[in-house]
């Protein structure tokens, strides 16, 4: 077999594993409620295959965080226009990989990826200069609420307990960004 070939298997399995554990997380709410086992007959794999890719459960979540953190993460806005481009990229990684984000954000534990995403935006839109500032003593505690409000309206987005479509989301997003910002 081909190198390129095999890479594809690979990564064909590594989707199906993926795939398999956010329907997991969807159904369970939890991580730690998750088992190997679960995930590789919904993935109809053997555990072997598994074990090729990940030493356990929690290597999944660590895995798409990783990959989640590196995207967003390689890119530092340095003035207002470049803010609403990286929001607006951002958006875009969210919505691209939808099902899978949507499967472990309305999980009752997305926390650990949320707290990470939250504290790393809100550090690079405190970076920006051209950005309003005002007023000066509270422009940390503005930025954090904002960072803060984006995510739990796509929580929400995701969970379906707002009625706004994704794409209504992004506009409103927007809107407000101008405003604040």
């Amino acid at each position: 077999m081909r190198a390129k070939e095999v890479n594809n298997s690979s990564v064909k399995t590594k989707n199906a594993i993926r795939a398999a554990f956010a329907e997991l997380v969807k159904e369970k709410k939890e991580l730690n409620k998750i088992t190997v086992t679960e995930v590789v007959r919904r993935a109809d794999i053997n555990r072997s295959t598994f074990y090729l890719h990940y030493s356990d459960i929690y290597d999944i979540p660590a895995e798409i965080e990783n990959e989640i953190m590196t995207e967003i993460m390689s890119i530092t806005p340095h003035n207002r226009e470049e803010l609403f481009q990286y929001l607006d990229d951002l958006l875009d990684v969210l919505e691209a990989n939808e099902s899978m984000y949507r499967q472990i954000l309305t999980s009752d534990s997305p926390s650990y990826v949320l707290k990470k995403f939250r504290r790393e935006i809100a550090a690079k839109i405190q970076n920006i200069p051209d950005i309003n500032h005002e007023p000066e003593e509270w422009f940390n505690m503005k930025v954090q609420m904002f960072v803060d409000g984006v995510f739990e309206q796509v929580v929400y987005c995701f969970r379906g307990i707002t009625d706004y479509s994704f794409d209504e989301l992004r506009r409103g997003i927007t809107a407000c960004m101008e405003e604040v910002f």
